[in-house]
C-alpha cells in the first residue's frame, strides 16, 4: 500500500499489477488510491474495471471514499447519467451537495431536492442551490430559494475569504449579502504584485496585501475570522446562564431529573468560563493588547494552534448547549407532566420538604432552654396594651424560633385568651398588597386576635401587614419570627426576643433526650460519653442539631463503634442521609434567601477550616479578588466588601468573634453545622474542593482547591487542577515542591496564597505566567526573594509578604498598575523589645507611581522616597521606618496631601533621632497613629491638638517625654485605645475626673522611672482591659484602680515586687476584675513559658498588625495563654498556642 502512494501518475496501475503478480493481496485503501488516480488522470474504463473487481474478485465492499472516486471520474467525464445511477444503488449516504461541482442544473436541482428534505433546516444546501442557479441564469429559481430561506428564518453569516499567490496574502472581506458578488484583481504594471478586492453591493473592501505570509487557509481562518463574535454570544449566553442558575437556587430544586438537568447547565457555565479565560489569557499574550485586525491577533503562530483549541471548544460547547435545550424538551417537559400521577424518583426526598409547622409537633417536656424566652412572651400577652403590639422573635435558622412561638400559640389558644382562629387562605401567596390588606382588614372587623407569622424574610411584605392592623380599634398582638434583623426595626427594641444557642448543660440535657429515647432516666451509658459529648459539641448549642443527631443516633446500636461511625462520616451523612434532610432544609434556607451578591461571598468563607478565626481584612481582600465584589462609583470595593460581611453577620450566616477599638469586625466565623451544610452544597456545584482530613472531597471541575492537611496523595492531586483559580493552604508543611506542581498546573490561578507555608524559600519562577493572577500571599514564609519579571502580572491586586525574609522589591513591582494592598516586612528581634524590631524594604523607585496603591507596608525612608510620597494621595493604610529629622518636614507635607489615610504608623531611624512632626491639619479620615520615636515636647501641644476628634487609636513607644503626656492626650475624646511604651520619663501619672470618656483599653509598658499611678473616680469610666508591664518602681495598686466598675482584665508581667505583695494581701482584693494575668514568679507557678508567649507579642504588637490596630492581637495572645491555664495546659503547649494566634 505504502509503495502505490509513493508512485505518482499512471505508474501506479503497472505497479498495481506487479502487485497480483507477485501474490500481494490489496485491500480497500489500495483501490482507493488507484480509483483517485484514474479520476485525475481521466481512466473511465480503468476505474470501471478495478471497482467491478474490488467487490467480484477480492470480496472488499466499497465505502463512501469508493464512491465519490467513481461519481467523481463519471462526472469528469460529462458521463452524469451514469453518475447519478451510481449513487442511487450506493450502499452509504450520499453526498448529493458534490453534484453542484458539474455544473448541470438539473442534477442540482434533484441533489439539492434531496439534501433539503434529509435537512431542511441547512442553510448551507440552500445557499449551494441558489449559486447553481445563478450560475446558469436561472433567477426566478434565485429569487424562490431565498424567499423560501426567508419564511424559514434562515440567515446566511457574512463570509470571509483568503487569497494567497506567491509573495501575495490577500484578507478579503464580503461585508453583506452575496448573492451578487463579484472578485476584482489588479494586477500592477509590473506583474509583480496584485490587488484583490470583492464587489459587494457597490462597495469595494480590501483588507491586506504585500504579507509573505500564507499560515491561515480554508474553513479554519474563517473560523478565526468569527471568533470575536463568537466570544461576545458566549459571553451574553455566560450571563444568561447565571442568571438562571440564580433563578433556580431561590425555586430550589424538586426532582432528580430537574436537578441532573441543572447540573448540566451548571457544568457547561464552568466551561465557558474556562474558554473566556483562556481567549483573555492569549489576548494578554499579545504585546499590543486588543486589536483591531485579524492579523494582528492571529498571526503569531506560536498561538495559532492555541487560537484553534479555542474555536474547537466554542464548537463542542455550542453542541453542548443545542443538547441541554433538546434535553430539557425530552426529559422536563415529560417528567412535569407526569409528576401528577406519582413521584418518579422514589425515595429521592423521603424526608418530607421543610415546613415550618414542624415545629409544632416539639413536645413541651423537650423545649430545654427556653424557658425564659416563653415567659417573656407570656408577660407580653397578658400586657393590656392599648393598641396593636409586635413581638419579633430573632435568631439563626434551627434555633428554636418557630418552636418557641408555636408552643406559646398553643398554650394561649388552650387557655382561651384569644377566642378567634383563622386558617390561612390557600391563595395568600399569589395575593397583591391591597387583596391582603382588605381581606385581613375583613377578619378584624370586631376581634382581638393572636397573629403568629413564621420565617419572615422581606421587610416590604411585613409592613404590609402591619399596615392591615394599624386601623383595628381592637388589641392584638403580633409574633413574627426571623432570622433578618432589619425586621426589628419595625417593633420597639423592647419588644424583641434575641434567642441564643444553648448552655452546653442544656445542650447535653436536649440531646440525651433524644439520642436515648428509650430509655426512661435518659441517662447516658459511661462508655458512650466521650463520643456523645464530642457529637453534642459538634451542634454548637444548635437545637435543631441537637434534636436531629439525637434522633439519628437512637435508630443506631447503642455501642461506641457505631457512634463513632457516625461522628466521623458526619459531612457524608448530609450527603446520603435522609434523616439529616429536614436540617439541610432548615440551613439551606438561609442561603436561598441571600441576595445575589452574597451568595458567592458566603460559600466562599466555607473554605477556611472549622473553627478558624477568620480575619475580616484578609477575607475582604480575598473576596475582591474573587470578583465577588462590584466596582461601584462613589465607594471603594473595600467599603462594600465590608457591608456584605456586615450583611451575612446581621443575617445570622457568620459570628462575630472579635471586634476592634472601633466596634468594627476584626474575626468572625462560621458555625460549623452552616459550615458542613455549606461543604455539601459547594462539592456539588463545584464551588471548591478542600484536601485534607476527614474533609476531603473529589472534584475534577473544583474552581477553588484549599490545603487544609497534607498527606501521600496530595502531590498526585496537585498535578492535575486545570479549573483551578484560586489555591489556599492553612498547612504549614506546604512545600516547594507542591507549590510549584499547582503552579504549573493551574495557569489561570486568580487567588494563590501559602502563607504560614514555613517551608518555602522560593517562589516558582512559572508564578509570572498567571496572567490572571490578582492574590499572592506569602505571608509568614521564609521566601527571600521575588522572580525579577515580576511585573508580567498586570492583574495583581495584593501582595503579601508580611513577616517573609524579602530585603528588597524587584523594580518589575512599578509596573503592577492594578496593585492595592503591598504588606513587606521582615522580624529581626522575635522579642520585639527593640525600636527596630521589624524592618521594611527601599522603594523601588517609581513606585509612588501606582495610582490604586491603598496600603503601603512597611517602607524605608530615603530621601527620593520622601520626596515623590506626596503623589501617594490614595493611601490608606502607611508604615514607613528609619525616618530622619531631616525626613519630617517634607514627610508632614506629604501626609497632609494623604486625604483617605486611616492608619499611619511612623518609625524613627533610631533611639536618638527626634521625629519632629507637623501634620496640621491632619487627615480627617485618620483613626489610627502610632510614632515610634523621640518627640519633641515644645511641639506637642499644637501637635496633639489637631487630632482631637479624629484619632480612636494611639500608640507612643520610645518617645522620652519628660512632662506628663495626659493631659495634652485627654482632649483626645474618642480615644478608645491607649498604648505608652517607652514614652514618659516622669515619675507619676494621674487621670483626671471626665478623661477619656471612650477608652477601653489602656497599656502601660517599660516605664522604668513610674513609681505612682492614680485614676480619679469619674476618670476612664469604659476602661475594659489594663495592662501594666516592665514598670519596675511601681510598688503600689494604681489607686483609684476599683472605681472602674466595666474593667474586665488586667494583665501583669515583671512588676516590682512589693506591688505583687500589696495586691495579694489587699483588703478589696474580692472586689478586683475577675481575670487577672501575671508572668511574675510569685503568681501561678509552673506557667512562666505562657505567660512569656503574651508577653512576647504583647511587646510587639505595635509593629506587627497588619491591620492597622494598635494592638488587635494582644487580646487574641492572651486569649490563648488563658485558655491554656484554664485547661491546665503545659507550658510549652500554651507558648505554642499564644504564638500562633500572635501571628
Amino acid at each position: 500500500m505504502a509503495m502505490v502512494w509513493s508512485h505518482g501518475g499512471s505508474g501506479n496501475l503497472a505497479l498495481f499489477h506487479r502487485m497480483l503478480d507477485e501474490g500481494v493481496r490489496p485491500n480497500g485503501v489500495t483501490f482507493l488510491s488507484l480509483l483517485s488516480e484514474c479520476s485525475y488522470s481521466g481512466l473511465v474504463n480503468e476505474a470501471h474495471e478495478l471497482f467491478d473487481c474490488m467487490t467480484t474478485t477480492f470480496g472488499i465492499t466499497p465505502e463512501l471514499g469508493h464512491y465519490t472516486c467513481m461519481v467523481d471520474v463519471l462526472g469528469r467525464s460529462g458521463n452524469l447519467d451514469d453518475a447519478l445511477q451510481v449513487i442511487s444503488d450506493m450502499n452509504v449516504k450520499a453526498r448529493w451537495e458534490n453534484l453542484g461541482t458539474y455544473s448541470n442544473s438539473k442534477l442540482a436541482s434533484y441533489a439539492a431536492q434531496r439534501l433539503m428534505e434529509l435537512e431542511p433546516g441547512n442553510v448551507g444546501y440552500h445557499v449551494v442551490f441558489s449559486n447553481t442557479q445563478a450560475s446558469s441564469d436561472r433567477w426566478d429559481e434565485v429569487e424562490s430559494i431565498r424567499s423560501s430561506m426567508v419564511e424559514m428564518d434562515l440567515q446566511k453569516l457574512p463570509a470571509w475569504t483568503c487569497v494567497a499567490e506567491t509573495g501575495c496574502e490577500i484578507e478579503v472581506s464580503i461585508d453583506g449579502p452575496c448573492s451578487q458578488c463579484t472578485v476584482l484583481r489588479n494586477r500592477s504594471p509590473h506583474g509583480r504584485r496584485c490587488q484583490w478586492g470583492l464587489l459587494v453591493a457597490g462597495r469595494v473592501q480590501l483588507l491586506a496585501r504585500g504579507s509573505n505570509r500564507s499560515d491561515w487557509m480554508g474553513c479554519e481562518y474563517l473560523a478565526l475570522l468569527a471568533l470575536t463574535g463568537r466570544m461576545n454570544r458566549i459571553k451574553k449566553e455566560l450571563s444568561v446562564i447565571h442568571a438562571f442558575l440564580s433563578q433556580a437556587d431561590l425555586q430550589g430544586v424538586q426532582t432528580r431529573t430537574v436537578e441532573a438537568w441543572v447540573d448540566a447547565v451548571r457544568k457547561v457555565a464552568l466551561d465557558v468560563e474556562d474558554v473566556i479565560d483562556e481567549y483573555v489569557h492569549l489576548l494578554g499574550q499579545q504585546k499590543c493588547g486588543w486589536f483591531t485586525s485579524v492579523k494582528g491577533k492571529f498571526g503569531r503562530s506560536q498561538h495559532l494552534c492555541l487560537w484553534l483549541q479555542i474555536v474547537e471548544r466554542l464548537k463542542e460547547i455550542e453542541r453542548d448547549l443545542w443538547h441541554i435545550s433538546e434535553m430539557k424538551d425530552r426529559w422536563i417537559h415529560t417528567s412535569t407532566e407526569l409528576l401528577g400521577r406519582g413521584n418518579l424518583d422514589g425515595d429521592y426526598h423521603c424526608a418530607l420538604p421543610y415546613s415550618p409547622q414542624c415545629g409544632y409537633f416539639i413536645n413541651s417536656d423537650d423545649m430545654i432552654g427556653f424557658g425564659n424566652y416563653k415567659m417573656l412572651l407570656i408577660n407580653w400577652l397578658a400586657q393590656k396594651d392599648s393598641s396593636t403590639s409586635v413581638m419579633v422573635i430573632l435568631g439563626m435558622g434551627g434555633i428554636g424560633k418557630t418552636t418557641l412561638a408555636s408552643n406559646v400559640y398553643e398554650t394561649e389558644k388552650s387557655r382561651h385568651c384569644f377566642k378567634n382562629t383563622k386558617e390561612i387562605p390557600p391563595n395568600v401567596d399569589i395575593m397583591d398588597q391591597h387583596s391582603l390588606i382588605v381581606e385581613l382588614q375583613e377578619f378584624l372587623r370586631g376581634r382581638s386576635c393572636l397573629v403568629v407569622i413564621d420565617d419572615v424574610w422581606d421587610h416590604v411584605s411585613i409592613g404590609t401587614i402591619l399596615k392591615a392592623f394599624s386601623h383595628s380599634e381592637h388589641r392584638n398582638k403580633i409574633i413574627i419570627t426571623t432570622r433578618e434583623i432589619q425586621i426589628a426595626k419595625f417593633v420597639d427594641q423592647s419588644y424583641m426576643i434575641q434567642m441564643e444557642k444553648l448552655e452546653e448543660s442544656e445542650a447535653w440535657d436536649l440531646f440525651c433526650r433524644k439520642a436515648l429515647l428509650n430509655d426512661k432516666e435518659k441517662s447516658c451509658p459511661e462508655e458512650l460519653v466521650g463520643i456523645a459529648k464530642d457529637i453534642m459539641k459538634w451542634c454548637c448549642g444548635l437545637p435543631l442539631a441537637l434534636v436531629t443527631m439525637g434522633g439519628l443516633l437512637s435508630l443506631r446500636e447503642k455501642n461506641n463503634s457505631e457512634w463513632k461511625r457516625v461522628y466521623n462520616n458526619l459531612l457524608c451523612s448530609f450527603d446520603n442521609d435522609p434523616g439529616l434532610n429536614h436540617l439541610k432544609h432548615v440551613l439551606n434556607l438561609s442561603y436561598r434567601y441571600l441576595p445575589e451578591y452574597l451568595k458567592d461571598c458566603f460559600l466562599f468563607c466555607s473554605i477556611f477550616p472549622e473553627n478558624s478565626m477568620i480575619k475580616r481584612k484578609h477575607l475582604i481582600r480575598l473576596w475582591i479578588a474573587e470578583g465577588f465584589v462590584e466596582d461601584r462609583a462613589g465607594t471603594t470595593m473595600e467599603e462594600l466588601a465590608h457591608d456584605y460581611l456586615s450583611e451575612l453577620i446581621r443575617r445570622g450566616m457568620l459570628q462575630v468573634m472579635k471586634r476592634n477599638e472601633n466596634g468594627r469586625v476584626k474575626h468572625c466565623r462560621m458555625h460549623c453545622i452552616i459550615r458542613e451544610v455549606t461543604i455539601s452544597l459547594c462539592k456539588s456545584r463545584g464551588f471548591h474542593m478542600i484536601w485534607g482530613n476527614k474533609e476531603s472531597t473529589s472534584a475534577y471541575e473544583a474552581r477553588r482547591f484549599a490545603i487544609h492537611g497534607i498527606n501521600q496523595s496530595s502531590s498526585e492531586i496537585l498535578n492535575d487542577l486545570p479549573h483551578v483559580r484560586t489555591f489556599l493552604s492553612f498547612d504549614v508543611t506546604m512545600s516547594e515542591i507542591l507549590l510549584s506542581r499547582i503552579v504549573c498546573s493551574s495557569r489561570y490561578l486568580t487567588v494563590l496564597d501559602v502563607s504560614g507555608a514555613l517551608f518555602i524559600r522560593e517562589v516558582p519562577k512559572q508564578v509570572v505566567s498567571l496572567f490572571n493572577l490578582r492574590y499572592l500571599g506569602l505571608r509568614r514564609t521564609k521566601v527571600k526573594k521575588l522572580p525579577s519579571s515580576l511585573g508580567r502580572l498586570a492583574n495583581l491586586q495584593t501582595l503579601d509578604l508580611h513577616h517573609s525574609c524579602i530585603s528588597r522589591l524587584p523594580s518589575g513591582i512599578t509596573k503592577l498598575e492594578k496593585l492595592r494592598h503591598l504588606f513587606v516586612e521582615t522580624v529581626k528581634d522575635s522579642s520585639f523589645q527593640s525600636l527596630n524590631a521589624c524592618s521594611g524594604v527601599g522603594a523601588p523607585s517609581g513606585i509612588c507611581k501606582l495610582k490604586s496603591l491603598q496600603t503601603l507596608f512597611t517602607i524605608e525612608a530615603s530621601k527620593c522616597f520622601v520626596q515623590q510620597a506626596n503623589k501617594l494621595v490614595q493611601l490608606k493604610s502607611f508604615r514607613i521606618t528609619k525616618v530622619r529629622g531631616s525626613h519630617c518636614s517634607v514627610l508632614s507635607e506629604s501626609i497632609k496631601r494623604m486625604k483617605q489615610l486611616v492608619y499611619l504608623d511612623i518609625l524613627a531611624s533610631d533611639e536618638e533621632e527626634i521625629l519632629d512632626l507637623d501634620i496640621s491639619p491632619p487627615p480627617s479620615t485618620l483613626e489610627k497613629l502610632c510614632l515610634r520615636g523621640k518627640l519633641n515636647d515644645s511641639n506637642l501641644h499644637s501637635f496633639f491638638n489637631s487630632f482631637c476628634n479624629n484619632l480612636t487609636c494611639l500608640f507612643l513607644g520610645w518617645s522620652s517625654l519628660s512632662r506628663d503626656p495626659l493631659p495634652l492626650l485627654s482632649q483626645m475624646t474618642n480615644l478608645a485605645f491607649l498604648w505608652l511604651q517607652r514614652a514618659f520619663d516622669g515619675p507619676q501619672l494621674r487621670f483626671v475626673l471626665g478623661w477619656f470618656p471612650r477608652l477601653r483599653r489602656l497599656h502601660l509598658k517599660d516605664m522604668d522611672h513610674l513609681h505612682s499611678l492614680e485614676i480619679e473616680e469619674g476618670s476612664v469610666v469604659n476602661l475594659e482591659v489594663l495592662e501594666m508591664t516592665g514598670l519596675n518602681e511601681l510598688n503600689d495598686i494604681p489607686g483609684g484602680i476599683f472605681f472602674l466598675n466595666n474593667l474586665q482584665e488586667v494583665y501583669l508581667d515583671s512588676m516590682h515586687k512589693d506591688f505583687i505583695n500589696h495586691q495579694s494581701e489587699g483588703e478589696n482584693v474580692e472586689d478586683f476584675p475577675r481575670f487577672i494575668y501575671s508572668h511574675s514568679p510569685n503568681f501561678w507557678r509552673g506557667e512562666d513559658q505562657a505567660g512569656a508567649a503574651a508577653r512576647t507579642h504583647a511587646n510587639g504588637v505595635g509593629g506587627g498588625s497588619e491591620d492597622g490596630g494598635v494592638a488587635e492581637t494582644c487580646t487574641a495572645a492572651r486569649t490563648a495563654t488563658r485558655t491554656a491555664r484554664r485547661g491546665g495546659a503545659r507550658g510549652g503547649d500554651a507558648t505554642a498556642a499564644a504564638r500562633g494566634h500572635a501571628e
